[in-house]
This record gives C-alpha cells, structure tokens and sequence, in this order.
C-alpha cells in the first residue's frame, strides 16, 4: 500500500532550495507523461556529451531526485528491453506533484498515486514514448508547437451528449511553411475491432462537429494510431475503409517502431495542417 506522508511547506522549501534547472526540468516532463523509463528521460535531458557522459549523469541526476524524495522509482515488470537503468521506471513522488503543480495536486487524489497499474505501464510509456520522438523531431527543424496528454486532450462532443473522444495524446508540429496537428492513438493491440469501430465513429462525429476546425481556422487534426505490428495496421486498416467515405481521410496507421519518421515526414494530407 502507497502511504501519503505529511509534507510541510518548510520540507518543500528545503527541497526546492536544492534543486537545478534538469531537476526541474524532469518535474515539468513527469507533470506531462506521469511515467518514464531512465532512457526516455536520458533522451529528453542528457543530449550532451559521449553515450557514457549522459548515462552516468542521468544516473546520478534521477538517483539524487530519488534521495530527496522528488521521484519514486521501481523496476520495470519482465526487466523491460535494454539492460542496466532502462529496466527502471520513474514518476513524481508526493513532494514533486506538489512542486510540479502546487494547486492540483493538492486538490485531485490522480496525483497522490504515482505507479501505474501495471497492466497499462506498458500503453503508459508508449505514449511517453510518443512525447520524446515530438521533442526528437523538434531537435532537428521543427518546433514543437504543443503536447497534451490525457486527460486534457479529450474532447467533449457537443449537444450535451455524455460521449467523448479520447486520444492518448494531442500534438502539434510546425515546419518553416505548416503546423502539423495529431490526436494520437497508441494501440496495443487488446481492443477488439468493433470497440476500434466505435471509436472511429467518435472521431466522426466529432469532426461534423466543426468544434475543432472552429479552433483551428477549419482544420482538424489527423488521427494517427500507432500499432505493434503489422497484422495489427492491416486489421484497424479494415475497419477503416468500412467508414463513410469523407470519414478515412481522417485516419491513418503506422507502426510504433516508424513513429519518428512518421513525424520527421509529415507526409500528411491537406486537412491536417495549417499554413
């Protein structure tokens, strides 16, 4: 059982007063994805220096944000892939909630937990996975316009009706001409086809809507799942083609492990950026 202790203004000072612009820097990413692998953050945080300069300095920065209590950290279930700190996962403990956004944390019981149940840590750091390939791309010419995770980058359809769509993530990518705009799906492969089918009905609806071209001076945002593999694109890929005939354009599917040229690409169609 995960035990909340009593955190003072006084400890939070103390711990604030000892923290670097990369520590706060991991608070702002951990606010964002909730989960991350050391190798996730490594990426994100340590782009200088020869491989083993950033991991030894990842290492000490995630072992010292441990120490003072910021981060909780634990091993990844089966070991994970890779070997050494990639089998760790991290996430804000109670004193970093609190750094990270002082009023919400107080008041949402979400941030009083920081681990995942296990059966979702995987879809977890997928899309955590997602968010650093954003910032990967970002690094070479594009800008990173804006992410959102859920729950903030849900949709609410209109006319009082309690349906929503629910992305994984939304992002938005620009280059020197376009912004490029997703709601991102990161499929595992455990929904069945008619519960993929009502979601894309969602997404229809949501797009007859005109609430989110309203917003975005006439564009909606491509659908992008991400699957496993490739009997998992051809399967989505045939629930796709049985929608009404302006609905596919908005959906496309790629493999995970081609998200990044996916995104370095933007070989996109029209209705998804923005000039």
């Amino acid at each position: 059982m995960y035990v909340v202790s009593r955190f003072t203004q006084e400890r939070r000072y103390a711990i604030e007063q000892q923290l670097t612009p990369t520590h706060r820097a991991i608070i702002k990413t951990l606010s964002i994805v909730r989960v991350a692998t050391s190798k996730q953050l490594e990426r994100l945080h340590f782009i200088s220096g020869n491989r083993g300069t950033r991991l030894r300095m990842c290492n000490y920065t995630l072992r010292r944000m441990t120490d003072l209590g910021v981060l909780v950290r634990w091993r990844r279930p089966n070991g994970g892939p890779g070997g050494g700190s990639e089998v760790f996962c991290y996430a804000l403990d109670r004193p970093g909630q609190l750094i990270a956004r002082p009023d919400s944390a107080r008041r949402s019981k979400h941030w009083l937990y920081p681990y995942p149940d296990v059966t979702y840590l995987p879809h977890r750091l997928a899309v955590t996975e997602v968010y650093v390939l954003a910032h990967e791309a970002a690094a070479h010419g594009f800008t990173l316009k804006k992410y959102e995770s859920e729950p903030i980058c849900w949709r609410r359809l209109p006319m009082h009706t309690a349906r929503t769509v629910r992305p994984d993530a939304y992002l938005s990518l620009a280059d020197a001409r376009y912004v490029y705009h997703w709601f991102i799906e990161v499929d595992m492969g455990t929904e069945w086809p008619k519960r993929i089918n009502e979601k894309l009905k969602i997404y229809y609806r949501y797009y007859q809507s005109g609430y989110e071209q309203y917003d975005l001076k006439g564009v909606f945002p491509k659908v992008l799942f991400l699957v496993p593999d490739l009997a998992r694109k051809q399967q989505i890929e045939a629930v796709i083609h049985q929608q009404a005939h302006d609905a596919r354009r908005l959906f496309r599917v790629e493999l995970q492990s081609g998200a990044y040229e996916v995104l370095c690409n933007l070989c996109l169609n029209d209705g998804d950026k923005l000039a």
